[in-house]
């Protein structure tokens, strides 16, 4: 689907309206005697006239909704969020974080604050020009979303309260405020676009992140984008994002919001709308909301398809039911199509093809060459409109996430299976009707007769592997993912530069015994959070001893108290250090 140009408003384009300066606009337009010219608007308002344009074309919706309740809960002025002084530090941090995140190692405010002091070292930045005090942390925890452990109890419910739901009946409540036609929900997930499953080796597999997003009705999706760790001039048919690891982090989450999805819901709706998101994935947290438009976090992952039985309970994520592994079923589909295409042509056509890339293109899969990331966005828009439109439509559905006012009768889940486990089923019986039309085209071609595995079982099984080496929790793509998470946190990017040693008794190294500290007490807190969240009743709790578990959970108890008071001591230490005012 080609889209309008993007419109993002920059900094100092004006104010952002609320509905209430809207609903002023489009009275001062009907009633004012003389009328108003367009440009005498934008210019009492602070905006271009393309905006007070858009206003008054959309007047019937905005005086419609003036009255309801979910506008009312959010009738106020949305105020800028000041921009950093050192946007580049603040960058490198939050990805250092989303890196922890993804390593499932939860870490303190003041192991943050003392992060950004060391970055901000690499970067030749004075201690001077950069203080990097907790007033600057709760700026830029609210920039970025962080959510680090110890924060206040408090300090949690003023910040999340707003996009956290505590069940799913909560969520349902949220969602009958709303048309379902401009409710959306937005997933992830990764790719190794380039593989194909006559390759007998491919140890460096290219990988890209794709960002699925479509409405409750399904009727309306939109583009796929990617995010992939090339910098391209190219012109892609789908929305592209560079990322140094390809993951889909805060600024990357951010920019597909404000360039991808508020263009897309603003260019047909000017109603409220709601995007459900998955709170647990590592980027999906930020202050990415916009006026009208309210993000809100799926239920915590404890209530995830944990009854088999109760319609008021289980849920799924949406995209996961069938959508995602018909996407990726599809680009794999054409994919080994587009190469056979190539293989299977005249000797002519090669020639001619050879001609016309030597002349104007630069190679790819339909000139007998290794997929580009080019030819994944092509292949990927046009398999994003042939996944079925019952897939789309029933996804929330399917997912439990559809309010049980708005059904005839709700979903019920199989009997003898969780939620998990049909969603696993639904999803291999669709991909193998695929696989089973790769393999007929494969099957009699010499691409898969000169490999030195070329019978036909050994066909379906590499066939097999092709069709879920990307999948979720396949090992080549965890071993891929855990690899650049050490990377990521290994960088020795945030060593002190020689450029910061200008007073050596002044910039005195990081005591050798505190370092050792914080690093046992980071590398033990994943486990506290895992022991934590043992189950204390049910099947997998029955396998384990009751006082073996109890004590499990005891010790965690202590080893986070342990780590909250070294971190309120070394806090404590820091400022009790500090030079007194003259």
């Amino acid at each position: 689907m080609k889209e309008k140009a993007m419109r993002k408003r920059g900094r100092g384009a004006g104010p952002r309206l609320n509905d209430l300066q809207r609903l002023e606009i489009i009275h001062k337009h009907k009633n004012s005697n003389p009328p108003l010219s367009m440009r005498q608007l934008a210019r009492d308002f602070g905006v271009n006239e393309k905006s007070i344009r858009r206003i008054i074309n959309s007047a019937a919706d905005i005086e419609a909704r003036a009255g309801s309740s979910a506008v009312l809960n959010m009738r106020v002025h949305v105020h800028r969020r000041s921009a950093p002084r050192f946007p580049e530090l603040e960058k490198t941090l939050a990805a250092w974080i989303d890196a922890r995140e993804r390593a499932k190692a939860e870490i303190s405010p003041s192991v943050v604050i003392d992060k950004a002091k060391l970055v901000a070292r690499s970067m030749g930045i004075s201690p001077d020009q950069f203080k990097a005090s907790w007033g600057w942390y709760d700026k830029f925890s609210k920039r970025y979303g962080i959510r680090t452990a110890f924060v206040s109890s408090a300090e949690k419910k003023y910040e999340y309260n707003i996009r956290e739901t505590k069940s799913l009946q909560d969520l349902h409540k949220l969602m009958t405020q709303y048309d379902p036609e401009w409710i959306f929900t937005v997933e992830e997930t990764s790719l190794f676009y380039d593989t194909l499953p006559f390759d007998e080796s491919q140890e460096h597999r290219n990988r890209v992140t794709l960002v699925v997003s479509c409405n409750s009705t399904g009727k309306l999706t939109l583009p796929v984008s990617l995010i992939g760790k090339m910098s391209t001039t190219s012109t892609f048919p789908v929305p592209y994002f560079s990322q140094e690891r390809a993951w889909l982090d805060r600024p990357t989450f951010g920019r597909w919001y404000s360039s991808v999805f508020v263009p897309f819901v603003r260019e047909r709706t000017s109603k409220p709308v709601l995007l459900v998101v998955d709170g647990e994935r590592p980027g999906h947290q930020g202050n990415f909301e916009d006026d009208g438009i309210r993000l809100v976090f799926l239920p915590s992952v404890a209530s995830f398809g944990e009854a088999t039985t109760n319609p008021k309970t289980w849920w799924t994520r949406p995209l996961e039911v069938g959508v995602i592994s018909a996407l990726k079923a599809h680009y794999k589909y054409l994919l080994v199509q587009s190469v056979m295409s190539y293989h299977n042509a005249p000797e002519e056509v090669k020639a001619t093809l050879k001609a016309s890339e030597e002349r104007e293109y630069g190679g790819g899969v339909h000139f007998g060459h290794t997929p580009t990331l080019l030819d994944a966005a092509r292949l990927l828009e046009q398999a994003w409109s042939q996944v079925p439109d019952d897939i789309l439509e029933k996804c929330f559905v399917r997912a439990n996430m559809v309010p049980p006012s708005k059904l005839l009768t709700p979903p019920a889940p199989p009997t003898g299976m969780t939620v998990l486990e049909e969603q696993k089923q639904n999803s291999i019986r669709y991909s193998d009707g695929i696989a089973g039309k790769i393999e007929g085209m494969l099957a009699s071609s010499s691409l898969w007769a000169v490999s030195k595995q070329n019978s036909s079982s050994n066909l379906r099984d590499r066939i097999q592997v092709f069709m879920y080496l990307d999948a979720d929790k396949s090992y080549k793509l965890q071993r891929q993912l855990q690899k650049e998470i050490h990377e990521a946190l290994s960088d020795q990017a945030t060593l002190p530069s020689t450029a910061d040693f200008t007073d050596a008794k002044s910039r005195s190294s990081e005591p050798e015994l505190e370092s050792q500290i914080r690093e046992i007490l980071l590398g033990i807190t994943d486990i506290s959070s895992r022991l934590r969240r043992l189950p204390r009743s049910g099947a997998d709790a029955k396998r384990l001893a009751p006082l073996h578990l109890e004590g499990c959970i005891a010790a965690a108890d202590q080893i986070r108290r342990c780590i909250q008071d070294f971190d309120k001591t070394l806090h404590k230490d820091i400022n009790s250090d500090k030079p007194a005012p003259n």
